[in-house]
């Protein structure tokens, strides 16, 4: 269940004591997300990042996905293999993360919907993409060039999507369409939504 793609790392390190620490930097291009909850391919990153025995940090991560971009700090922890993803998304597009969050549970990309994307999230998760979670702030605004057949959103939503139970909460949320209007709160599950 590892992403594939092509990925240059450059970097150094020393080993002394029982003790390892290393920092250098990578790239990636053409990379593919193969996950259930989350797949896409053609997404790009780069940073720089810090290992010790402990676990890794990348303080400067960017990734391109959906014609926008993701920066923040990625940090994981050796023991369980544990990542935290403090983020910021900019201006990626409604249009192509749809689809790629639809799975046979969960068929949202037959709203055909739009939007440039901004939010500021938590994602926390195991190994690869396990027990994952997000919480997230976020604005869609009607984009300059609208998708081809789809329709044009604007919305606030703050949420928080947890995989291991498959429930989405909606703290609060508010969209329009050029057709509709809806406010809404609560609890998306497969019981008791």
């Amino acid at each position: 269940m590892v992403p594939t793609g092509r990925v240059d790392v450059r970097g150094e390190g020393q080993f002394a004591s029982g003790q390892f620490k290393g920092n250098g930097n990578y790239s990636g291009q053409n990379i593919a997300l193969p996950y259930e909850i989350f797949h896409a391919t053609g997404l790009t990153s780069r940073g720089s990042y810090r290992i010790d025995n402990g676990g890794l940090e990348i303080p400067d991560f960017l990734a391109g996905a959906f014609g926008g971009r993701v920066t923040g700090r990625v940090t994981m922890r050796f023991d369980g293999l544990k990542f935290r993803a403090d983020t910021h998304v900019q201006d990626a597009k409604l249009a192509g993360v749809l689809p790629a969050i639809e799975h046979r549970n969960f068929p949202i990309d037959e709203l055909h919907w739009d939007a440039r994307i901004t939010a500021d999230t938590v994602e926390t998760w195991s190994g690869p993409f396990e027990h994952f979670e997000i919480a997230a702030n976020t604005v869609w605004e009607t984009p300059e060039q609208l998708a081809e057949h789809h329709q044009p959103v604007s919305a606030a939503w703050k949420f928080r999507y947890r995989y291991d139970p498959n429930t989405l909460t909606i703290d609060s949320g508010e969209f329009e369409t050029p057709s509709s209007r809806g406010t809404l709160d609560g609890v998306l599950a497969p019981r008791n939504s």
